[in-house]
């Protein structure tokens, strides 16, 4: 595998965690999503703005959760 790859799982790893932790939670703020994932705030902001693009994660004010978008990907499985 080459360092691009591994870079790319890498990133596809860290979002799919974001989006596990977002899940089984109401709402979240980014300080807990970066202490309780141990991510570097700035790598957690390039994700939850790449999962929002996507339509998977909205913010609301301060704090964060799945959309709707996110809940129906489970509901088809």
């Amino acid at each position: 595998m080459s360092t691009r790859e591994t870079a790319a799982a890498s990133s596809l790893s860290k979002g799919l965690d974001v989006l596990t932790f977002l899940a089984a939670r109401e709402r979240v703020t980014m300080r807990e999503m970066v202490e309780q994932l141990e991510i570097p705030r700035p790598t957690m902001q390039r994700l939850i703005q790449t999962l929002s693009l996507y339509g998977l994660v909205l913010r609301e004010g301060r704090t964060y959760g799945v959309t709707n978008r996110f809940r129906r990907w489970g509901d088809r499985y």
